[in-house]
């Protein structure tokens, strides 16, 4: 499969720090749904941010190797509400669909559609500060999807979604050619994923098609499962 997204002994630090929040990367990311997994300070957001850019041109710091994507990669971050950009939902998505190239007229078209997609067509004309916070998320997500990147990136997408708004960001996400998503929420993700990549501790730990890391996933899915086996380890220890 084709690459869209390549990372060749890729290290990144943040200004100030004297850590490596990644350490000698090299991946290579196809068409499809790249879902990007891991313990909280893994590198999975610092990862996002080196493909999209954003770590370099925002944050600073100090990057090693070699990054190269095919197209123009839009990255939605865990602060998602600084995507948002506009008074109301249907600014906002009008906007990041002329943004991405389309007349004042198609944007309107694009609009509505995304916002169909992501179940907020009902929230067009609401001020954007009266949403949940589950509500605004989609909207960040549906702004990404009206600009037509040719790589979508997400960084807890699932973050503050019920059932309901989980199931339209993933099947939104199935339209879409090539996406990369970092998550926690491995569920709703791992069986529609292309790859699967672990990170830890700034490396990547395991990657693969999601079959040959079923383990691991069942792993991940199920966080309570693993914590009951710490526990009940400690309990053998200090019984013995």
């Amino acid at each position: 499969m084709e690459a869209v997204v390549e990372l060749d002994g890729v290290s990144y630090r943040y200004p100030g720090s004297r850590e490596w929040a990644l350490r000698d990367v090299s991946l290579s990311m196809g068409k499809g749904l790249t879902l990007v997994t891991g313990p909280t300070g893994s590198g999975k957001s610092t990862l996002l941010r080196v493909i999209s850019g954003s770590a370099q041109t925002v944050h600073g710091g100090e990057l090693r190797g070699r990054v190269e994507v095919k197209g123009r990669p839009v990255l939605v971050p865990q602060e998602f509400e600084s995507f948002i950009l506009m008074p109301t939902v249907a600014e906002d998505l009008e906007h990041a669909a002329h943004v991405g190239g389309a007349s004042l007229f198609e944007a309107r078209l694009v609009a509505r559609r995304v916002a169909e997609d992501l179940g907020i067509e009902h929230l067009m004309h609401r001020s954007v500060v009266e949403l949940s916070l589950g509500e605004r998320q989609r909207v960040a997500v549906a702004a990404a999807l009206a600009m037509g990147a040719d790589v979508l990136l997400l960084d807890e997408p699932l973050a503050h979604q019920d059932f309901e708004g989980s199931s339209l960001i993933v099947d939104a996400l199935k339209r879409f050619e090539a996406v990369v998503v970092a998550e926690h929420r491995v569920s709703r993700l791992a069986s529609m994923a292309s790859k699967v990549i672990v990170m830890r501790a700034g490396r990547v730990d395991a990657e693969g098609p999601p079959e040959d890391l079923a383990v691991v996933i069942a792993r991940l899915m199920d966080p309570l499962a693993a914590g009951l086996e710490g526990l009940e380890a400690c309990m053998r220890a200090c019984r013995s």
